[in-house]
């Protein structure tokens, strides 16, 4: 099983628990383009609360075949 995969716009994805989590936040711009783009099934967003800041999105993403449980952080206000 890999522990490591690269998607387009959000890049490196490490295996965990639940599914894979994204190593680096993503501007609230890129999440729009990950949202629009043809291998994200689904996605949910959590705003960052009291700061107003970014927050956490979850996402489903079909690659080569296989579907992913993808979890990072957005930086950005909505």
């Amino acid at each position: 099983m890999t522990t490591l995969r690269s998607l387009p716009i959000i890049g490196i994805i490490t295996k965990s628990r639940v599914g894979y989590t994204a190593t680096e936040p993503i501007s609230t711009q890129e999440l729009a383009e990950v949202i629009r783009s043809k291998w994200c099934k689904g996605c949910r967003t959590s705003d960052a609360g009291t700061t107003g800041d970014g927050g956490t999105y979850t996402l489903l993403a079909e690659v080569d075949g296989d579907v992913l449980a993808v979890q990072g952080r957005f930086i950005g206000g909505r």
